[in-house]
């Protein structure tokens, strides 16, 4: 069983509680939420879309601040793929050489953002209209390290957010804050 860590905890409360709200986000003037099941069922719709790739390959994508982005980077690590979150960039000429450097083999090209000119790219319309099974798989990400990029792995993720939580006052012997 993989380690208790961020996933495993979403699909825990998703099992428990699928109908408690998760996930608030504004679209236009509207402010709306999405409930732990409804989030692991559209993720589980975008990772529907990833069947093409290979476990294990890293997997690039325009992260921004909307929940679309959100979801896709669930549904990459859900799938035992590799998220590669690409932040904003001066020009988008400017994606394909940062998806090369940190290692993608393929990119995830959400609305409103084109596909990659040099890697495999795999379309996702609105996450908010698919649907499907979520896989239970416990991918990794890539993040800048001080000798370059690397992967933290699922055991990695859940020993930093069991330090974060005793960081915090929350621990798994303490239940809430004090």
């Amino acid at each position: 069983m993989p380690p208790f860590g961020p996933l495993r905890a979403w699909r825990c409360l998703a099992v428990e509680t699928p109908e408690r709200p998760f996930l608030f986000f504004a679209r236009d003037l509207d402010w709306r939420w999405l409930s732990f099941g409804e989030t692991v069922e559209r993720a589980g719709g975008v990772a529907a879309r990833l069947s093409g790739l290979a476990p294990g390959a890293r997997v690039g994508f325009p992260a921004t601040a909307g929940v679309s982005s959100w979801l896709v980077d669930l549904a990459i690590r859900a799938s035992d793929r590799i998220a590669v979150p690409i932040g904003p960039l001066p020009a988008e000429s400017e994606r394909d050489p940062e998806l090369a450097r940190l290692g993608a083999e393929a990119f995830l090209a959400l609305p409103g953002f084109s596909p990659s000119g040099t890697l495999p790219s795999v379309e996702i319309p609105d996450p908010f209209t698919l649907s499907g099974a979520l896989p239970d798989g416990e991918g990794g990400f890539v993040l800048e390290g001080t000798a370059g990029p690397r992967i933290a792995n699922a055991g990695e993720i859940a020993e930093a957010g069991e330090r974060f939580g005793r960081a915090i006052g929350r621990s798994p012997a303490r239940g809430g804050r004090e």
